[in-house]
């Protein structure tokens, strides 16, 4: 029995394409549809189907240059401090309350707990929020640091932690700590900054 390779790849780039279609992430899918793209184009390359292998090609042009226009593209970011009790800051819970709990099913965070909170907007949309809870004098506990999925990149973590380090000194706080950790969490945690202990807590001085 021959195996058709080239009609293989053609099967594997439309999983890849269908995929794509599915994501939330506006960066996930034009990442998954560029590889999809490029599947195709060598798939209509090897069929000799070239008006497939085309408009493929331009399909890959069209990922790169947004791509191109993401990772260059300067947001205007900025963060508010707000209350635990804050409406909008309990509104914007409520509404994305099954995805913070898919990520973060052991969150517990009352409106006793001391700690600063803020909200985080990118391009006056606000995207995520940022919880936290005094453990000691010198120590702030990280009980929530979560992004709408559709902007979950670095630049939101980046931007947060470099500017509110002068907030957190100003209240006399040393290191930020996150006590509670997940495989899906653990790698932007570390892109942070944050390093593990040895009690087995990722801490950040400040």
């Amino acid at each position: 029995m021959q195996i058709n390779y080239a009609e293989w790849i053609g099967y594997l780039a439309s999983i890849v394409v269908a995929v794509s279609l599915v994501m939330n992430s506006i960066l996930k899918f034009r990442w998954i549809n560029l590889a999809g793209s490029v599947i195709f184009a060598i798939y209509g390359f090897l069929i000799s189907a070239w008006p497939v292998s085309f408009f493929n090609s331009i399909i890959v042009i069209i990922n790169i240059i947004y791509l191109y226009k993401f990772y260059n593209k300067k947001d205007d970011f900025d963060i508010m401090e707000v209350d635990i009790n804050d409406k909008f800051l309990n509104k914007f819970m409520q509404f994305h309350k099954n995805d913070i709990y898919k990520f973060n099913p052991e969150l517990e965070y009352s409106s006793k707990d001391l700690g600063l909170n803020f909200v985080i907007f990118r391009n006056m949309k606000a995207i995520g929020i940022f919880l936290s809870q005094k453990e000691s004098i010198d120590t702030l506990n990280i009980e929530l640091d979560y992004v709408i999925e559709e902007f979950r990149d670095y630049k939101n973590g980046i931007f947060l932690y470099g500017n509110i380090q002068d907030r957190l000194k100003k209240e006399g706080f040393e290191t930020l700590k996150f006590s509670k950790v997940n495989n899906q969490n653990e790698t932007y945690i570390q892109k942070m900054g944050f390093q593990l202990s040895s009690e087995g807590f990722y801490t950040k001085s400040i």
